[in-house]
């Protein structure tokens, strides 16, 4: 477990040594194609790069740690320190590639892609493996999520980085109200399927009817264009009534607790359980899954 000390290059220190300093030697899996190639000026919090020709590139389907909303206590700053110093360690002065898949420019108008190092390393798997990253994806931005997905789970397995703090445990579905704002993994048993106007509406968790104020639970909204993801994949979302997911996404708040849904997965069969190619947007305001 992270222990932070008050001293922050103490802390910094201490976080970089439980970390694996040793590269990953991952490479760009093989439906990618690096379609250029920059030179990286800086690199700053949340993934984010600045090239030498002066576009940002946001890097797709993950996000490293960035300071929490209100609702959650203070991101431990060395964290952060943390993911971004291995940025600059991999990326500043250096000539990268980048791999397009899905969307090309966010809402800010910044390039997303997947990056290879000078090395011929995949930068998402290095952060992910280093538990210096969370996967997160959006139905736009949704390519080799499932090899992304596998390689979170043995850091978070391995409790490293990001893993060994308790702000990024897999929430139950008692807590999502608590976290309302931020991107969380929740887990826990499905209990009630509606289906309105074309949206599905799965309940997990107790949701009292009629609740008038913030109660245990949380409710997994799957849109028209999000249902025909699953559709294209073979996958009914009524088949999981009774059965426990887990779910990852952007906690919104109405009456309960809420995530817009892209991604079903169920639990105790990994976190690769998904709509073919699936979803999410680390922009640094919220944004759902």
């Amino acid at each position: 477990m992270l222990r932070i000390i008050h001293t922050a290059g103490a802390s910094l220190a201490l976080v970089l040594a439980i970390l694996p300093m040793v590269a990953f030697a991952v490479p760009l899996p093989a439906e990618l194609t690096v379609e250029e190639r920059a030179t990286v000026r800086q690199a700053f919090d949340g993934g984010i790069l600045l090239l030498a020709d002066g576009r940002q590139v946001r890097l797709a389907g993950i996000q490293t740690p960035i300071p929490a909303s209100r609702v959650l206590p203070t991101t431990p700053s060395p964290l952060i320190e943390a993911a971004r110093g291995a940025l600059v360690n991999l990326t500043e002065g250096h000539e990268v590639g980048l791999a397009y898949s899905g969307l090309r420019r966010d809402r800010y108008g910044r390039v997303v892609a997947h990056v290879v190092d000078s090395t011929g390393n995949w930068l998402q798997a290095e952060l992910l493996a280093r538990g210096l990253a969370r996967v997160v994806t959006t139905i736009d931005e949704r390519a080799v999520a499932t090899e992304m997905l596998a390689i979170e789970r043995g850091a978070r397995l391995k409790r490293i980085g990001l893993w060994a703090n308790p702000n990024y445990h897999v929430l139950s579905t008692a807590e999502p109200s608590l976290f309302v704002e931020t991107f969380q993994i929740v887990e826990g048993p499905v209990t009630g399927i509606e289906t309105t106007n074309g949206w599905t509406f799965i309940r997990m968790g107790r949701i009292p009817r009629g609740i008038t104020q913030w109660k245990p639970g949380l409710v997994l909204l799957i849109g028209p264009d999000a249902r025909r993801l699953f559709q294209t994949a073979g996958i009914d979302p009524n088949e999981f009534d009774g059965r426990t997911l887990r779910v990852r996404g952007w906690i919104g708040m109405r009456e309960v607790a809420e995530v817009e849904l892209y991604r079903l997965h169920v639990a105790g069969r990994g976190d690769a359980r998904r709509a073919r190619g699936a979803p999410e947007d680390p922009a640094p305001v919220r944004r759902r899954v």
